[in-house]
């Protein structure tokens, strides 16, 4: 009797050796004022750093967090992705330089205190990256 025991990471993604990212919030729609933008970008920068993640590089690594939201009355529907996207080397016939995208993460949810929401999605977010970093990096750590 032959037993497979099937594997599941946590993302397709991997997030090996990765040591210092550029933290980049974009809420087109203007749902969060600008002292509230900075404040997000401020707590995502020092949670990286608690496990050595520097947030600023002049290599192309950008972690993006991304807010989007429509009013359903009473109710605002709100999308945060939060992606890291990369110079990449892609393998053809001649190599191609381009871009990948190194993690992606959504969540997308119902508010009626949306800048509480979004605040909590975004950590929600980021501790999940942190999370699978941790796993995938566990020498990296301090």
């Amino acid at each position: 009797l032959l037993t497979f025991i099937p594997s599941f990471a946590m993302s397709p993604f991997s997030l090996e050796s990765i040591n210092s990212v550029n933290v980049k919030v974009f809420d087109k729609d203007k749902i969060l004022d600008e002292p509230s933008l900075k404040a997000l970008t401020q707590e995502v920068e020092n949670k990286l750093l608690i496990i050595g993640i520097k947030s600023s590089t002049k290599a192309f690594s950008n972690l993006i967090i991304k807010i989007q939201a429509i009013k359903v009355d009473p109710l605002t529907v709100c999308h945060i992705n939060l992606s890291l996207v990369e110079n990449a080397r892609i393998s053809r016939s001649i190599p191609v330089d381009g871009i990948a995208i190194g993690y992606m993460k959504d969540d997308l949810f119902e508010s009626d205190d949306i800048k509480t929401d979004i605040a909590e999605s975004i950590k929600f977010l980021v501790d999940e990256f942190m999370e699978q970093y941790k796993e995938e990096n566990p020498t990296l750590l301090k």
